[in-house]
């Protein structure tokens, strides 16, 4: 949960509530409306997340609904009118929803751009769900994103505040690993407004495994202890932390060695080699079935980094691979350099691999370790992120990607430098297109 981002969405609907006809048709609303009255008809219950637009539409019949919202003033403001229709009210984050019935159809209106939390929140709608529950929300395609952008530059349009750019294939994944089956999207082409339907589905049960925590550093003293401390915190047992010193000439070493905890495991050595060998090194030390690489500046909380597992212990993700650029940032996390750089390597590899993906250089991925030992070779000592996304594609590992907040590093400085190890990276996608696409477009 991202608290900042939270309060400042709440903050936004509040201003929206106070300053604008909250309620008015817009096309994201009157798209799912229609969608409603076309698919499902009537209901007995609803529950609708957001503003109760799609209850007050008129295209939906049911005997009994709640709207949940998150925004007091939008709260205060509809009350009436919900009442006069026969529907209850409740003031509540979907995330913490204070509910224990079952309903027959759940609608997502309006706030699926705003919840700082998809993942969560899906999980809990799908605790309100019986077997036959209907889930819809709508959506704006991301597709329109310059051109929105480019509307509130020019004023003519008005600001849409702080808000996620959720695909509906990264929705479809989400949705997929919290226990729901999309049945239906309408809008796939560029068309603005993308409206999805699903039904629970039969979720596996995760298998009992080890984790092993990656965590590469190179002059990281004063983020390292803190990393290792919200790892254990967060998952105490059947786990390890192996912490790789790629040669530091801080304290990081000496830290990691002070501390008389058998879950935490130290590999040094000397001179620097680069991230790529740290992280080669790190997986060949661990002994986890699972090895989740973590950055050590605190960049992606290991709460997040946790939801990197239970795809992989429940054998619906062969690789799992953070994608940052879902959820807004927090100021200052990345460079605008630096995000048009990921934005190309994303494009490359979107086409080179055959599926989309939207963040080839998040620091933060998950394999089983026996799929990487003696399958997947890291060959660039800098990065090792592009020959690890080569490596599962090409042994026919599902990948998935889990969105993650981005944050500032909490201290110390970045590794990263753009240009030199962007030519670095510009040459493994060459490498990748002769080694990988070349051979499929030449293959009989």
């Amino acid at each position: 949960m991202d608290v900042r981002l939270k309060r400042e969405v709440k903050e936004y609907l509040d201003g929206m509530a106070r300053d604008h006809d909250f309620m008015k048709p817009t096309r994201l609303r009157s798209a799912l409306a229609d969608f409603l009255e076309r698919e499902v008809g009537s209901c007995g219950t609803v529950l609708e997340v957001g503003f109760g637009a799609a209850l007050l539409s008129g295209k939906l019949r049911f005997e009994e609904a709640i709207v949940a919202c998150i925004s007091d003033r939008a709260a205060e403001a509809m009350k009436r009118v919900l009442r006069e229709n026969g529907v209850h009210l409740i003031v509540a984050d979907a995330e913490f929803l204070p509910l224990r019935a079952r309903f027959d159809c759940i609608v997502v209106s309006d706030l699926v751009a705003y919840l700082d939390d998809a993942y969560e929140v899906f999980g809990k709608l799908r605790d309100v769900c019986h077997a036959r529950t209907k889930l819809v929300m709508a959506t704006v395609n991301p597709s329109w994103m310059l051109i929105l952008h480019t509307l509130e530059k020019l004023r003519l349009r008005s600001p849409d505040g702080p808000h996620n750019w959720l695909s509906h294939e990264v929705i479809e994944q989400m949705l997929s690993l919290r226990g729901f089956r999309v049945d239906k999207v309408e809008g796939r082409s560029f068309k603005p407004v993308r409206v999805i339907a699903a039904t629970p589905s039969e979720c596996p049960k995760p298998e009992n495994v080890k984790v092993s925590f990656i965590v590469p550093c190179y002059n990281e003293e004063e983020n390292v202890l803190a990393a290792i401390d919200g790892i254990l915190k967060t998952r105490p047992s059947d786990v390890e932390v192996v912490v790789v010193d790629d040669g530091s000439t801080d304290r990081t070493a000496e830290l990691v060695s002070s501390l008389n905890d058998s879950r935490v495991k130290l590999v040094s050595y000397k001179p620097n080699q680069g991230k790529g060998v740290a992280v080669k090194m790190g997986f060949e030390a661990a002994t986890g079935d699972i090895l989740v690489v973590v950055d050590a500046d605190l960049s992606v909380s290991p709460d997040e980094a946790m939801r990197f597992v239970e795809p992989l212990a429940t054998r619906m993700a062969g690789f799992v691979n953070g994608t940052r650029f879902v959820y807004p940032m927090e100021p200052g996390a990345m460079s605008e350099i630096r995000f048009f750089g990921n934005k190309l390597f994303s494009i490359a590899f979107s086409w080179l691999l055959g599926q989309r993906i939207t963040d080839t250089l998040c620091g933060t991925k998950a394999i089983r370790r026996s799929d990487y030992l003696g399958k997947i070779s890291i060959r660039e000592k800098s990065w090792p992120d592009f020959d690890l996304l080569f490596g599962a594609a090409k042994n026919g590992l599902r990948i998935v990607e889990v969105p993650v907040h981005y944050k500032r590093r909490v201290a110390g400085k970045s590794k990263m430098r753009v240009f030199k190890h962007g030519l670095r990276l510009s040459r493994i996608v060459l490498r990748g297109i002769l080694e990988f696409k070349l051979k499929q477009l030449l293959a009989p």
